[in-house]
């Protein structure tokens, strides 16, 4: 689970009054949102928590929870390989995304909205 925080100083130009923070419990009380995972003392673990600094789009998949990013980017084919082998290896993406975009020169793909999975039937656009 990620962690709150407050920032007193969030939009200060001095970096180190920006840097200070302290951790807080209520989502009310917070003004950032950390990516260290808090559920386990033991082991020190991230979720991915980025700012995009580009134009992007979330899509819901039909499957429930997961969803498709699609940010217009131009991205080196080898960096856009170490891109997605790195989400595999965390588990954000599949083995089996990745083989796939492997064979088709790291292309991928995901079905627009509307689209099921199954070949011919098509899900509800409402």
């Amino acid at each position: 689970m990620t962690t709150l925080w407050y920032a007193p100083h969030l939009g200060s130009q001095d970096v180190e009054l920006r840097d200070q923070r302290s951790r807080v419990e209520s989502w009310d009380d917070a003004n950032l949102i950390g990516s260290i995972n808090d559920d386990d003392e033991n082991v020190k673990s991230h979720s991915i928590v980025l700012d995009i600094d580009v134009t992007h789009q979330y899509v819901t998949s039909s499957t429930a929870g997961h969803g498709h990013l699609i940010v217009p980017a131009h991205i080196a084919t080898d960096a856009y390989r170490d891109l997605l082998q790195a989400l595999m290896r965390v588990g954000v993406v599949s083995e089996g995304y990745v083989w796939h975009a492997s064979r088709r020169e790291w292309t991928t793909f995901v079905r627009r909205p509307g689209i099921s999975k199954n070949p011919g039937d098509r899900e509800s656009e409402e």
